[in-house]
């Protein structure tokens, strides 16, 4: 018996010592299968990326892992489908949680219309790492993170937040909510974020509605205006700040 504990210890040991020489991040799981809400089973996906960083204010070493299907590897057709955040103690993971959001587009290289748009917001957020940003916009202690996708309907971008009282990620609001829009507008004085999104008011005419997330103090929440309607995209373009 007491062997057999001796045995259990050293390969405690042994696991502990190989951890503590990398990030204990697993490079494979096997999760849910979740694109647009909807369920596609259990998959096996691989780690793409690992980066860390504070995203739920933890007191803990934290990181964000984004992972994809191997199958997709060959056609790059999934830059990744599946994100986690794991808390880390002494390099072992004591928590994790998954954010719903995928992309289909690799957005670390080149000079595209929508990589552009992304790039703007460096002015408000630091420099773009391929992935994401995290910033506390609405000052709440729990950093928001935003989050871009695309595939061949347009592009899109989710922002989400940890909830205390939940214990979980929640999205304040959605990629399918923001497909196809254009422009996105931070007012960090004002805690607010503004997009544009293309609509069809009639046949073959398109044109932008402009909506506005701001941070009310008192509901604790992001409030959501339609602030500009009709607009056609030269508009949109002469738009400085709001």
């Amino acid at each position: 018996m007491k062997i057999k504990i001796l045995i259990l210890f050293l390969i405690i040991i042994k696991i502990n010592i190989v951890y503590a020489n990398e990030l204990n991040i697993p490079k494979q799981i096997i999760d849910d299968n979740i694109i647009c809400g909807k369920n596609y089973g259990k998959v096996n996906f691989v780690l793409r990326k690992a980066i860390k960083g504070n995203f739920s204010n933890s007191g803990y070493e934290e990181c964000i892992a984004f992972y994809y299907r191997p199958e997709k590897k060959k056609s790059d057709e999934a830059y990744y489908e599946c994100i986690k955040i794991y808390v880390l103690d002494k390099n072992r993971i004591i928590n994790e949680y998954r954010i719903l959001h995928e992309s289909y587009f690799d957005y670390s290289t080149g000079n595209d219309f929508d990589l552009k748009q992304i790039k703007e917001l460096e002015q408000h957020f630091g420099p773009w790492n391929g992935y994401f940003y995290t910033y506390d916009l609405n000052g709440n202690g729990y950093p928001e993170i935003f989050l871009f996708d695309s595939s061949g309907i347009g592009c899109g971008f989710g922002i989400w937040e940890y909830d205390k009282e939940k214990d979980k990620f929640e999205p304040i609001i959605k990629a399918e909510e923001t497909v196809r829009y254009y422009r996105l507008i931070v007012n960090k004085k004002e805690r607010s974020f503004t997009f544009f999104n293309e609509y069809e008011p009639k046949a073959n005419e398109y044109r932008y509605i402009g909506i506005q997330y701001k941070w009310n103090d008192k509901l604790k929440k992001y409030k959501k205006r339609v602030i500009k309607k009709g607009l056609t995209f030269e508009e949109v373009l002469k738009i400085k700040g709001l």
